[in-house]
């Protein structure tokens, strides 16, 4: 009998933030008064709505929504202003994840076998978050979402080699 496990360890993806407030058709990068962590916390709280959680909290966070072109009278085009946040410079939180299968393959005939497998994905059943992405606009929001991704799975199969 043979087996297989399988570990992933990773970092967050990147996310911009953005603010709409003033603007027309495209949404510039967000503003702010002061500095605001890159990241989200350890202990997070659940959100309002189901499988949602409160990654990063913006109500600390002032969001300097005053920025207007004078001569376009919007805010999406430049040139902007210093206190514009950079592009992907917040991280969303890590992934962690655990697999195994386990596979017997047994010979019917020279040319063919038969191999029986069972699996499992995610087997701690390890609640990995990612922020959504279409809800990070300052102007209608007072946090960055997370929601879980993933669950446990476990399938099995059989398989036919010739």
């Amino acid at each position: 009998m043979d087996h297989s496990l399988h570990r992933v360890s990773r970092s967050g993806n990147p996310y911009t933030l953005f603010d709409g407030t003033n603007a027309f058709a495209v949404c510039p990068r967000a503003m702010f008064n002061g500095t605001v962590p890159r990241g989200g916390p350890d202990n997070l709280r659940a959100a309002a709505q189901p499988n949602r959680f409160v990654y990063l909290d913006l109500k600390r966070f002032q969001p300097n929504s005053s920025f207007v072109n004078r001569i376009v009278n919007v805010s999406d085009f430049g040139p902007f202003p210093g206190n514009m946040i950079g592009r992907n410079v917040f991280r969303g939180p890590g992934f962690w994840n655990l697999d195994a299968a386990l596979y017997k393959t047994t010979k019917i005939t020279e040319r063919l076998s038969l191999q029986l497998r069972g699996e499992a994905f995610n087997i701690s059943n390890h609640a990995n978050l990612s922020v959504i992405g279409s809800d990070n606009d300052v102007s209608s929001i007072e946090f960055v979402p997370a929601r879980r991704d993933s669950r446990r799975n476990v399938q099995v199969a059989a398989k036919l080699i010739f």
